[in-house]
């Protein structure tokens, strides 16, 4: 993977887990879709986002996100 694209990917995944500590789910959600696509070809990691997304949706009680995030693992 390229180095640009490793960084961006850590930085947006810090940014999550430090939103989704604070409780700021809707800022956990727009920087875990950012990290999502940049680790689209690496199955482990773009899951790992897939992960994380669906346990802040029940915290944010946005239970379609959850639900598409379980549905999009059924593809």
């Amino acid at each position: 993977m390229h180095r640009d694209t490793r960084a961006a990917y850590d930085t947006e995944m810090a940014s999550a887990l430090t939103a989704l500590k604070r409780g700021d789910c809707r800022q956990s959600f727009f920087h875990l879709g950012r990290a999502h696509i940049l680790r689209q070809r690496s199955t482990f990691r773009h899951v790992y986002a897939h992960w994380l997304m669906l346990s802040a949706g029940p915290k944010q009680r946005d239970y379609r996100e959850a639900l598409g995030q379980i549905l999009s693992g059924q593809r």
